[in-house]
């Protein structure tokens, strides 16, 4: 795995994960999706998530532990100001007593279908972190700002935004980022027949 700093207030970075070659995801993406039920978060029409009641799921949370705990571990150390865990002085202690134990990770295998697109937001703030890796070469990746743009054009066009950084789309990358108050990011609207994504989060 390789990550790469690409912005440093908000923190975010790449992610290149070539050992993910060795999942079998079409089998895994040939599970049943469903919508997600999202609380009191407006989510669109047109975004199905994997079931997590499979061996494939469970398989493919264990492929990714290690990769969550290296991402994790990366954002942290770029922003100790927001998430000041100073009296950790192994990270590693922590992760396991905060993170691990406490079962505060998700994976979520994600379709979105075209014409769907999620307006600029701030993701809850008991998330730590966010990222998407991508299972094919996708069209249509992520965008971060540090402003709320609103969603003048429905995800078309950003003309009026000034955009930070635009995510990984190639197959096996992706981009993660720690959640701060300037963390904005929106997908805009997608443009192929279906998007196909890991998305994860680390809880506190």
């Amino acid at each position: 795995m390789k990550l790469t700093e690409v912005n440093a207030d908000p923190a975010i970075i790449d992610i290149d994960i070539p050992e993910l070659e060795s999942f079998d995801f079409g089998s895994y993406f040939n599970l049943d999706a469903s919508r997600s039920e999202y609380g009191t978060l407006i989510v669109a029409q047109g975004r199905e998530t994997i079931t997590h009641d499979h061996s494939l799921h469970t398989i493919l949370c264990e492929v990714l532990a290690d990769p969550i705990y290296q991402i994790t571990k990366k954002l942290w150390e770029m922003d100790k100001t927001r998430y000041p865990l100073f009296k950790f002085s192994d990270f590693e202690d922590f992760y396991k007593k905060n993170i691990l134990e406490r079962q505060l990770t998700g994976i979520l295998g994600t379709i979105d279908h075209r014409e769907w697109s999620q307006p600029w937001h701030l993701d809850n703030r008991f998330i730590m972190i966010s990222g998407s890796i991508n299972i094919q070469d996708n069209e249509t990746s992520t965008c971060f700002s540090k402003e709320n743009y609103h969603w003048l054009n429905g995800g078309t066009s950003f003309d009026h935004c000034e955009i930070i950084y635009k995510g990984r789309a190639t197959k096996f990358s992706g981009t993660a980022w720690i959640n701060t108050e300037h963390t904005w990011h929106s997908v805009p609207r997608i443009t192929e027949d279906q998007r196909k994504t890991i998305l994860f989060n680390v809880f506190l």
